[in-house]
């Protein structure tokens, strides 16, 4: 406390002796600017003044803790008129030179730093690099025209671990008013990483930040947030021209990347507590951990963790943000052993009125007998959040192999997943030995799941889809799949298949709008039915209680189509070849059999009746057969029902059943 209350003082003072040097005497302005130094814990070697209101500090120096701040010089700029004219304040100049900040295993060198029009008549420049909670305040007292470095060296060295260097070239900084700078660029960054396995080094070309707000960046790491506290600007964009890399470790790799940006990032400090707490408190639990490992122990340093994780997803939100041009390559850069490239990345985290969602195109990869491409994979309102929020719970309670937890809780907020113009080609993986792997190739026109309205962890509406998903087969494959395929007459197969159902918590029903599978030259067969009786508790209660409510449930309807396209005459043919007959005799037998068989089964009824005649002519010339079920019960029919009639024709005597064939 002492050491932060010198500082404030520091902030005040020095300022005022720098400018009134020339009028109250340089001998004694010298001593008080020591003076002021020492009680913030920092010293300058030699203090100079001139009568134009140039100020030298040379040999500075300030420890606090483990770190150290040293500045060859200090050239401070005032005009003398600056006591009396609040226009002539704002003028005041700053030069740095041969400044090294050093903490740790950590470095940082600046050559040379300008700040031009600078007002920091509450705060000295050395107290930006004390990192505590009066940054905020600190930072909010800064104002400047514009803040010039040609460039900066940052340094991590940890000895027989990993050495990094980021050496950041043209870095200007313009319009800072209160913390908040207009506009940043840098010019290129360099950058160079090694550790026992591999090297790294590359560079970022120029890059563009508007709108830097630093007392709120200071504020979401030092503060906790208000109850109703929404999030504030961050920045308002980042641009930047790209950026390329390369790794040498078991193999060379390159990486380049084109233009990206992002519109505003806003963000709110936590509510449970300050960050900067948060992640001291994992350093801690950490430390404990290590020296003495046990569930208990890593429990204990995992649950802040969970914790910060899931609420940091609602603490940040944004407008957009988008990169272009990624490709990586392996092994030589003219002629790479595989490649791998995207088009463009677009999407965002999510806002107030946009939810979280991610899109990619032109995804292109390529490897040893390996081709592939994607058109488009996109991800929308998808989010861990619930999934950390239940394991911070059951880490809390003790529960640190997530045994006792209900499994639904874990369930992450699924959202909708949509995949596009997938194709694939490689060599078949179960040829048989000694012969050469054929070529499959496999393409996927559309693959969607959405997943929605979950209530403990289960959604209660889904939608999943797959159109187009067309293979063709080898002439020579071990598996039986494949092998049944070709028996059947097929060369390559275009299946599709359709699931969509959604939960009405009103009626308690939840209604299958489709269930079909078909494909091109096969057909297609689709089930559309209603369940009834399916409150709440299904979902909601424990899993021994939602079972017995789920064996309450009901079917009041189901429908069947089908239609056939191809497959109905390839497998009569196929199975009367194995017989040595004849498909029309073939058919005729099977017909003659539903005819009488069925109504043998169920019974004289009409719509027995109608039903073995439905069967039987989709059999003799198969086109369309639609099967209609309703229960006569409004209730419907239950499983205990189904479970207590031994008698089919009882069973069938539960619905009213309508049926028909056409061509």
């Amino acid at each position: 406390m002492k050491q932060n209350k010198n500082r404030l003082i520091l902030g005040t003072s020095l300022g005022a002796l720098l400018c009134a040097a020339p009028m109250i005497g340089v001998e004694h302005a010298r001593h008080s600017v020591q003076g002021a130094l020492a009680a913030a814990d920092m010293r300058a070697a030699h203090v100079d003044f001139s009568l134009s209101g140039v100020v030298t500090l040379s040999g500075l120096e300030a420890r606090w803790g483990d770190a150290t701040l040293r500045i060859g010089r200090v050239i401070h700029r005032q005009p003398l008129g600056s006591l009396v004219s609040p226009a002539l304040a704002q003028a005041s100049g700053y030069t740095m030179e041969k400044l090294t900040f050093e903490k740790g295993a950590a470095k940082i060198d600046i050559p040379k730093i300008v700040i031009e029009g600078a007002n920091f008549s509450k705060d000295d420049i050395a107290r930006i690099f004390t990192a505590d909670a009066g940054m905020p305040a600190r930072l909010k007292g800064m104002s400047a025209k514009a803040v010039s470095i040609p460039e900066m060296v940052i340094k991590v060295d940890v000895k027989d671990a990993v050495a990094i260097s980021y050496t950041i070239k043209g870095l200007q900084a313009d319009d800072l008013q209160n913390g908040r700078i207009g506009r940043i660029v840098m010019a290129a960054t360099d950058y160079d990483m090694k550790d026992k396995q591999a090297k790294q080094k590359g560079v970022i070309k120029r890059t563009e930040i508007t709108g830097l707000d630093m007392v709120q960046s200071a504020r979401v790491y030092f503060e906790k947030a208000s109850a109703d506290e929404r999030p504030a600007p961050l920045y308002d964009s980042y641009t930047g021209e790209g950026m390329s890399t390369t790794v040498e470790s078991a193999a060379a790799v390159q990486m380049d990347f084109g233009k990206f940006a992002s519109g505003a990032v806003r963000a709110r400090p936590l509510k449970s507590a300050p960050m900067a707490d948060v992640i001291l408190k994992l350093i801690e639990e950490g430390e404990k951990a290590k020296a003495n490992p046990n569930k208990k122990a890593d429990a204990a340093a995992a649950v802040p963790a969970f914790t910060m994780m899931g609420e940091l997803m609602d603490s940040f939100e944004d407008d957009g943000m988008s990169a272009e041009g990624i490709r990586i390559a392996v092994g030589e850069k003219v002629a790479p052993v595989a490649s791998f490239s995207i088009a463009k990345v677009a999407g965002t985290y999510g806002n107030a009125t946009t939810p979280g969602g991610f899109k990619i195109t032109g995804v292109d990869f390529k490897a040893p007998d390996v081709t592939g491409k994607i058109a488009e994979y996109s991800i929308s309102g998808f989010s861990y959040a619930p999934t950390f929020a239940a394991m911070a719970e059951a880490m809390a309670s003790g529960d640190a192999d997530f045994k006792k937890i209900d499994p639904r809780k874990l369930m992450p907020k699924l959202g909708t997943t949509i995949l596009k113009g997938l194709e694939i080609d490689a060599p078949d993986p179960k040829s048989p030995k000694g012969i050469k792997p054929e070529r499959i190739n496999v393409k996927l026109g559309n693959f969607m799941l959405g997943a929605k309205d979950q209530i403990r962890g289960i959604p209660t509406n889904i939608d999943f889809a797959v159109d187009g998903l067309a293979v063709k087969l080898p002439q020579n494959s071990a598996d039986q799949a494949i092998k049944q395929l070709k028996a059947l007459g097929y060369s390559a197969v275009d299946l599709s298949a359709r699931l969509t159902a959604v939960w009405d918590e009103k009626t308690r029903e939840v209604t299958l709008k489709e269930i079909s599978v078909g494909g091109v030259d096969m057909g297609k067969a689709k089930i559309t039915a209603v369940l009834g009786n399916i409150g709440r508790e299904v979902f909601e209660a424990d899993a021994a209680m939602a079972q017995v409510a789920l064996m309450g449930a009901t079917a009041k309807a189901l429908n069947l189509q089908v239609d056939n396209t191809g497959l109905a005459e390839k497998a009569f043919a196929f199975q009367a070849r194995s017989q040595n007959a004849k498909p029309e005799d073939l058919r005729k037998e099977l017909g003659t059999a539903a005819a009488l068989g069925i109504p043998a089964i169920l019974g004289p009824s009409d719509e027995a009746k109608a039903l073995a005649g439905a069967i039987s002519k989709f059999i003799a010339r198969p086109k369309t057969l639609k099967i209609d079920l309703k229960a006569k019960n409004a209730g419907g029919v239950g499983i205990p029902d189904i479970a207590t009639v031994g008698d089919p024709q009882k069973a069938f005597g539960l619905v009213n059943v309508g049926a028909s064939a056409s061509d």
